[in-house]
């Protein structure tokens, strides 16, 4: 929605109501109202649970446990559990707005990879989504070639796709 929340409500018999509510991406701009969430992604992180995965307006991508592998996660926090600029610095729509809004996100279960996308930008970056570290840089893993060469805003990265098995296989167009 327009506020950057996303709900949780479980696939259960009578549940209506949220188990979960998140607001996972906040406005670019101060002056904007809206805030946007443009992709999401279940990570199944074998023992460690379920977790999601949401790319958003803000750059930022975000990174939520949904349960810890045996129940839901039903506390309400406000924020996710982790997040970093997903987009390159310096890719964003003005001097002020350094970062770019991340459009595309593909999550690989079996690598604990999450690959992420921008309209704005002419590569796509990978993350290790298990990494212990603090920083993008830390968790960045690498970035694609460039899909087309002269003005990278002349280029839009409509979809992306990760593979379930360990062969490492992403896609992106």
């Amino acid at each position: 929605g327009r506020d950057g929340e996303v709900n949780m409500i479980p696939l259960e018999d009578g549940a209506t109501n949220p188990a979960r509510s998140v607001t996972m991406h906040t406005p670019l701009k101060k002056s904007d109202r809206d805030a946007t969430v443009f992709d999401i992604a279940l990570w199944h992180d074998g023992a460690r649970g379920c977790k999601m995965v949401t790319v958003g307006g803000d750059g930022y991508l975000s990174v939520a446990a949904l349960d810890d592998g045996s129940t839901v996660s039903a506390h309400r926090s406000s924020y996710p559990d982790e997040q970093w600029h997903a987009t390159a610095s310096g890719s964003g729509p003005s001097k002020q707005y350094r970062h770019a809004p991340a459009h595309r996100l593909a999550v690989s279960d079996a690598l604990g990879m999450a690959v992420t996308g921008s309209q704005h930008e002419s590569v796509a970056h990978l993350w290790d989504l298990r990494s212990s570290k603090s920083s993008a840089k830390g968790k960045q893993v690498g970035t694609t070639p460039r899909l087309a060469s002269g003005n990278p805003n002349k280029v839009t990265i409509m979809c992306l796709a990760a593979s379930s098995r360990t062969s490492g296989l992403f896609a992106y167009s």
